[in-house]
């Protein structure tokens, strides 16, 4: 075969390798970036997910810290009734001594 084809195929044949690898190497980082990608994807939705159980459980908060407060005075209501009560109860009870 002539030399200079039998160098012009060697050329190419050796373009042909690298061409092989560059696509090799691009089709690794094409993985990669998918993977990451994916990974992505699911710490995104992971986060979103708590953000909504985070929201739902400060939307029950609110509706039981107004409750407690409720609670609370009623709570005061009741004692002073009690502390009235007790008072009376100590006045009827001077009184039928006397």
């Amino acid at each position: 075969m002539n030399a200079l084809i039998e160098k012009q195929l060697a050329d190419i044949t050796a373009c042909i390798d690298e061409l092989r690898g560059v696509l090799d190497a691009q089709g690794q980082q094409l993985e990669e970036s998918s993977e990451a990608q994916r990974q992505a994807m699911q710490t995104q939705w992971r986060q979103s997910k708590e953000l909504a159980t985070l929201k739902r459980e400060a939307d029950g908060f609110d509706s039981l810290e107004a409750e407690n407060k409720k609670y609370r005075q009623d709570s005061k209501a009741l004692r002073e009734h009690l502390r009235s009560i007790l008072k009376y109860t100590r006045q009827l009870s001077d009184e039928a001594q006397k």
